[in-house]
């Protein structure tokens, strides 16, 4: 497994260059920067090879991009903070670099970005992985996602329990009937029977008898 990542960017003027990242808050590692080069630490184990064009043309036998008017590779930094993402993007357009797009607000992601002195497109990010502001944003998130899912369920279930209640108030009713008319049978042996309109039960019998009976005579 790879321990470290240098991303090499071919610029025109390096100490313009080590000023302009300087001035964003990024500091150098001096045993691997000299004239030609400029070794700028990202973070733990990340790096940026500034390379002054005729020195990174000696690695590829191919033509070097001009970033500013073409693109090979798009540099995403993560930020903790939406705060951090806008003093960056601040920072990079006070020291002459510029803002080609605008930011980006999805809610639980937020992005910015910025080109710097030559033309080297910087995305930074803040999305629900990141420590920080970021994670409680998507957590209160997921909390009204959760809150309504049980809303939802409720209100399912809720319409279940009333109509259960309702089936059972009217088994009790018949129940009642049953036993006025058959004074040896108990209400809370028929109650079951005719809950929820079980075919064949008692209650079913019993209906269908009373739906046969001729009028009582008034």
């Amino acid at each position: 497994m790879h321990k470290q990542i240098f991303v090499n960017l071919p610029v025109r003027d390096l100490a313009r260059s080590r000023a302009f990242f300087a001035s964003l808050g990024f500091e150098f590692n001096p045993q691997f920067s000299n004239d030609d080069a400029a070794c700028m630490i990202i973070g733990e184990n990340i790096y940026a090879m500034l390379l002054v064009e005729r020195f990174f043309q000696t690695f590829t036998d191919k033509p070097v991009a001009n970033a500013r008017e073409t693109t090979e590779v798009l540099t995403c930094l993560s930020c903790e903070s939406r705060e951090e993402v806008d003093a960056l993007v601040a920072k990079a357009l006070a020291a002459g670099g510029r803002a080609p797009n605008p930011k980006q607000d999805h809610g639980f992601m937020y992005g910015h970005g910025f080109e710097d002195l030559d033309g080297h497109v910087w995305e930074l990010s803040l999305d629900g992985h990141e420590p920080g502001a970021g994670r409680h944003r998507v957590t209160r998130l997921m909390a009204a996602q959760v809150d309504t899912a049980i809303a939802a369920v409720w209100r399912i279930e809720s319409a279940k329990i009333v109509a259960g209640v309702a089936s059972l108030v009217r088994d009790i009713g018949l129940a009642e009937e049953l036993a006025g008319d058959a004074p040896g049978c108990r209400a809370g042996d028929l109650t079951g029977a005719g809950r929820a309109g079980q075919s064949g039960s008692v209650a079913d019998a019993y209906r269908e008898e009373r739906r046969a009976r001729p009028p009582a005579p008034r």
